[in-house]
């Protein structure tokens, strides 16, 4: 979809989603950096300046289970820092949701917007969790995301 950025030029935006593979076969966050790099370079040809990802795309919903405790992710992670540099080398901003763990070991369902230079532009903690579930497994966000550029 094409939207105005700020400067007034065209803002073309690329929304992707896709069904994980089914539990007993899911290789977790290597396979959705893959799937990331490959939907930014897709997103890249078609002329996208911003690609948008859904809730959890990294770390998925495990952080609902036990088995979630182990996948938290946090700022600087690796896996965080591979989402900065495919935004770097496609030239292209992301905004994606991940489950993270913050450094005083906080659970949060977070979402994470890198510019196109592969810089951290925003981070926003989920604050109206959803049900027992997400409210078992997360603390909420204490504010409302940024406006950012």
């Amino acid at each position: 979809q094409n939207l105005s950025a700020m400067d007034g030029s065209d803002l073309r935006v690329a929304l992707w989603q896709q069904k994980p593979p089914p539990r007993s076969s899911d290789p977790g966050i290597d396979w959705a950096l893959k799937a990331l790099d490959e939907a930014a370079a897709a997103a890249q040809d078609q002329g996208a300046r911003l690609l948008i990802l859904p809730e959890l795309f990294l770390g998925g919903y495990r952080a609902l289970s036990e088995a979630g405790e182990a996948c938290g992710l946090r700022e600087g992670s690796p896996s965080i820092d591979r989402v900065a540099s495919i935004a770097r080398a496609h030239h292209l901003a992301i905004v994606l949701g991940f489950f993270e763990r913050s450094a005083n070991g906080q659970l949060y369902n977070s979402a994470l917007a890198v510019d196109e230079d592969g810089r951290l532009a925003a981070l926003y903690r989920k604050t109206h969790l959803f049900g027992s579930a997400e409210k078992a497994a997360f603390s909420p966000g204490e504010r409302l995301g940024p406006i950012f550029e």
